[in-house]
């Protein structure tokens, strides 16, 4: 078998390190996209769908849609690894409820959490790599 010179082995280094970073980046969870979510509330599943969208600045948002109605996300927070955060209200004035989710990815595609109101208090959530909605769907 023939070896590889001194040149071609210092030529390969950059090729390979480039190989391993791309290999580590596409193991990280992306939030952005759409997700499936259940949360249980109290022993009742409550099926919503997620929108992660990844602004012009960097920084994270998107909406919740649920039978409850359709919430813009406040501010989403995800640090690049695992953790995902955001904040959510329903409502208005006096009668708005308020929301924090705080979660993890345990995969790259499912992430597991908590939702908290001081209303409702605190449930479960999963959610699940999902496709955008057809927007022809019962038309």
């Amino acid at each position: 078998m023939k070896s590889f010179n001194r040149w071609t082995r210092i030529a390969l280094v950059p090729a390979l390190l480039i190989a391993c970073a791309a290999v580590s980046a596409q193991d990280k969870p992306d939030p952005v996209g759409y997700w499936d979510v259940v949360v249980d509330m109290g022993g009742t599943p409550l099926n919503a769908a997620l929108v992660v969208n990844k602004n012009a600045d960097g920084s994270y948002g998107g909406n919740l849609k649920s039978p409850m109605g359709d919430l813009a996300l406040a501010k989403v927070d995800y640090d690049g690894s695992e953790v995902i955060s955001f904040g959510a209200k329903i409502g208005e004035g006096d009668a708005a409820i308020s929301f924090k989710f705080d979660g993890k990815f345990t995969s790259k595609d499912t992430f597991e959490g908590t939702l908290v109101s001081e209303t409702m208090g605190t449930m479960a959530v999963k959610g699940t790599r999902g496709a955008p909605a057809n927007p022809l769907a019962g038309v």
